[in-house]
């Protein structure tokens, strides 16, 4: 049984990279892959324990894995930001 939805990887400055919260929802809860939260936490709320942002950063064995299984894209980025609609803003 093959996704139908394809998660976006985007590969930049050697990193592979999930910006989409519900992609990075999906890969954890149907694909038991973790990776890690390496985005900055919101900056409203100062002296609280802040929990790490998208994007999610994955191994290169972790996107290899995933692209056997036909459940993600590979984008290349070439240094460049991923394009805006895939970046979300949190106001």
């Amino acid at each position: 049984l093959l996704p139908v939805y394809m998660v976006r990887v985007f590969h930049s400055g050697g990193r592979y990279l999930v910006w989409q919260p519900q992609d990075i929802y999906d890969l954890r809860a149907n694909h038991r892959i973790v990776g890690a939260l390496i985005g900055s936490p919101n900056q409203c709320c100062k002296g609280v324990a802040a929990e790490p942002s998208p994007p999610l950063a994955l191994s290169p064995e972790e996107v290899v894995l995933l692209a056997e299984l036909g459940a993600v894209s590979v984008l290349e980025c070439n240094g460049s930001a991923p394009p805006a609609e895939d970046v979300p803003t949190f106001d």
